[in-house]
């Protein structure tokens, strides 16, 4: 009997604990819903002025069951009233049920509200917000350049919002700029509600862009009962066209072909264009407007060219302008051919490193040719005799890599390839030769060009030594920053360590000589009852 009382206390403290804790149950057949297809979990967003119905039922049928409202006043059943309750009956199984109505939300609504049946409850939160209008806010602004402007946001609702500033994803603080101010950011308070106000100071060409005002609207009377609404203002700034630091281009192409020549200036208000073309004479002729192709909204401008042999060498310009002036983009029509062997390339010291190689490429006149990319021959000079010291012959190339370099930037008459992946301080042979599709150049000349000095081993060990330090020293503040469990651990390991051995083997042997003395009793018991 003993071992059923503890089985039965087992079990009822196991119920306690799973359902003791859960206070929409009472007894076994007393329990509360919700809406079976709602999920409360973080609460319920209503706008100001929707309507919002809420059903809890009962379990059992003479239930009474009534709502609260989060300041704990029952909820009449008055249909006249903003805010009722109206009770109907689940028809399987039988049971009551009470919807809470409320007919227009308002923002003081916003709470707990409580479903109860007796001792029986439910809590739900409600989060009534009034969201903010960005009426008479502009889209899209303009500025002049050199000058000071400030962007506004006018917002209106409840909860009053608060107003931040982001531009591409960075929040504004006017105080990131103390040296030299750059933003200034200010609340206003009128009738239509709050502006938030945004100053740039000196404006320049890298502060156009969209800047996004951020509404943000919580309130106390609900957890998590919050809302950001966000509206983008496009800043444009006033400023002639430009094509950057680029006013004349190459254009290669042969007989037959069809180019396209894009011309797309910045600047604001947004450019017009006009082309013309020049043939060999000192004036140029426009060209009519039937034949450009506008593109990108109207943001660039397109001029189809059939190439014929009279094409080469001429040039077409495009000219962009708005009311704050004009630029000219040339584009110069050329026949593709086969690139011309360099005549000259020499070690560009300064921007060379200890695994890299960079190469002066130069002709002795302008280049005509297109260049797709620079193709690399290098080998150590170690690898050939002290007689090869002054003069290579084509067949000791054989011992060469080839390397496709990075090509720099085109110039007039010179451009620039790089060499990467050298080992330090080693000297080597090097000639290139320039690529296109047309054909590829001759090799150039061979020149000797050697990497800067790498770190030793002695410096490597030094750097690796140093950070080893480094991190023993972050492992140590971080070990300082922990609880100290130290002495606590210690104190249970010297307690273990205090235990003498022949206290334990004593224990060992106890245990062991008592459970013979067991058996044998037992034994004896049995041999007496046998006999």
């Amino acid at each position: 009997m003993k071992w059923v009382f503890y089985v039965i206390v087992f079990v009822y403290m196991f119920y306690k604990a799973v359902y003791g804790l859960n206070t929409n149950v009472i007894g076994s057949n007393q329990v509360i819903t919700l809406d079976d297809n709602s999920d409360y979990g973080d609460g319920i967003f209503v706008a100001a002025g929707e309507r919002k119905i809420i059903s809890c039922k009962a379990s059992g049928k003479n239930q009474e069951i009534k709502w609260y409202n989060p300041k704990g006043l029952a909820i009449s059943r008055i249909q006249s009233g903003r805010v009722y309750t109206s009770q109907y009956f689940v028809q399987s199984p039988r049971a009551p049920a009470l919807m809470l109505n409320i007919t227009e939300a308002e923002v003081h609504d916003s709470g707990v509200w409580v479903c109860r049946a007796g001792d029986t409850f439910r809590n739900v939160s409600i989060c009534v917000i009034d969201p903010t209008d960005f009426e008479g806010t502009p889209t899209e602004v303009a500025a002049d350049e050199g000058r000071s402007y400030t962007l506004s946001c006018q917002t209106k609702g409840e909860p009053e919002a608060t107003i931040s500033w982001t531009r591409n994803g960075r929040v504004i603080n006017e105080f990131d700029y103390q040296d030299m101010p750059k933003y200034r950011v200010m609340t206003k308070y009128n009738r239509q509600g709050i502006e938030g106000l945004l100053t740039i100071m000196s404006l320049n060409v890298e502060d156009s862009g969209v800047y996004t005002c951020i509404a943000t609207q919580e309130t106390e009377l609900a957890d998590k009962c919050g809302k950001n609404q966000t509206v983008d203002i496009v800043l444009n700034i006033n400023h002639a066209p430009t094509f950057g630091d680029r006013t004349k281009e190459n254009v290669y192409g042969t007989e037959s072909e069809s180019l396209f020549l894009r011309c797309e200036a910045d600047g604001y208000p947004l450019p017009t264009y006009k082309w013309f073309v020049r043939n060999g004479g000192a004036n140029a002729v426009q060209i009519a407007d039937k034949e450009i192709v506008f593109a990108d909204n109207d943001s660039a401008s397109v001029l189809p060219v059939k190439v014929t042999e009279d094409s080469f060498d001429s040039q077409y310009i495009c000219q962009a302008s708005n009311q704050l002036g004009d630029v000219e983009m040339e584009f110069h029509i050329l026949e593709s051919m086969i690139p011309k062997k360099p005549d000259e390339v020499e070690l560009n010291e300064d921007l060379t490193t200890s695994k890299t190689i960079v190469l002066n490429v130069s002709w002795n006149e302008e280049i005509r040719f297109d260049i797709s990319k620079i193709e690399v021959q290098y080998m150590p000079t170690s690898l050939l005799p002290r007689k090869r010291a002054t003069a290579l012959r084509e067949r000791d190339w054989k011992h060469s890599r080839l390397y496709s370099a990075p090509t720099g930037e085109v110039l007039e008459d010179s451009t620039m390839a790089v060499l990467e992946g050298l080992e330090p301080s080693t000297e080597y042979w090097v000639r290139l030769r320039i690529k296109n599709d047309i054909g590829d150049s001759l090799w150039s000349n061979s020149i000797r060009a050697s990497t800067k000095e790498g770190k030793d081993d002695e410096e490597e060990e030094n750097e690796v030594e140093d950070d080893q330090t480094k991190e023993d020293r972050d492992v140590e503040e971080a070990t300082e920053s922990q609880p100290d469990t130290t002495e606590d651990d210690s104190l249970i390991s010297t307690e273990k360590q205090a235990t003498p051995p022949s206290e334990d083997s004593g224990r060992f042997y106890g245990l062991f000589f008592a459970a013979g003395v067991l058996i044998v009793a037992v034994g004896c018991t049995f041999v007496i009852r046998m006999v």
